[in-house]
């Protein structure tokens, strides 16, 4: 445990789930400002997502540590773009992509990563890291392909809704979905443009809001 800028910061060690990289150790950090996605809600984003996350495009906001977009290249995403501005996750999120990166070569797999922040991503990257604020990237976003899956984790203190929540719809494929993960206390809207709230999984204190287009 170490003390940074006044919060108590506890190193803990995580895990890939499933995957070609199941087991795979994973450095995380919780504090006052950065709570990871349990293993119990990891395990519950990923059944809902089910057989959608394979060759999917992936976009991994508010990424903290950037344990659910690695989750998601074990899992079978072509393509990951992690968003983080903390300077400090930026660093574990690359560490991780290391051992993820060193792994995949044990098993004979080339895996490209893009650190620019540039927000365009190249096809042949797997894993495209930005360290960039939510906002600047959702409206600066510039790439013709959009994203099949969106989980956002934000801050349960930002103001979610007004600022980023309408932002997401405008970088997804009309047939995509968005997750996002809020207090379960926060009421989300029951639409963001085309897209409806189809359910609210609660987990404790957390809830997984699930949108997409109806039908």
């Amino acid at each position: 445990m170490i003390i940074f800028k006044n919060y108590v910061i506890v190193k803990l060690m995580g895990r890939i789930i499933s995957g070609k990289l199941k087991s795979l150790r994973l450095e995380i950090i919780a504090n006052a400002k950065m709570r990871p996605t349990t293993d119990r809600v990891k395990e519950s984003l990923f059944n809902i997502l089910q057989f959608r996350i394979q060759k999917s495009v992936f976009l991994d906001i508010f990424s903290g540590t950037g344990q659910i977009g690695i989750e998601a290249a074990s899992r079978g995403a072509k393509h990951v773009t992690m968003v983080e501005k903390n300077e400090s996750s930026i660093k574990i999120i690359k560490k991780n992509l290391s051992k993820y990166i060193d792994s995949c070569q044990i098993c004979e797999e080339n895996i490209e990563v893009n650190f620019s922040n540039k927000l365009k991503f190249r096809r042949e990257d797997v894993f495209s890291l930005c360290n960039l604020d939510a906002l600047d990237f959702l409206e600066n976003f510039k790439n013709k392909e959009k994203f099949d899956i969106i989980f956002a984790d934000p801050p349960f203190s930002s103001e979610f809704a007004s600022k980023y929540l309408y932002k997401l719809a405008n970088v997804v494929n009309f047939d995509g979905v968005i997750i996002i993960e809020t207090l379960y206390n926060f009421i989300p809207p029951c639409r963001i443009y085309d897209f409806s709230l189809i359910k609210r999984y609660k987990y404790g204190r957390i809830s997984l809001n699930l949108y997409k287009i109806e039908n």
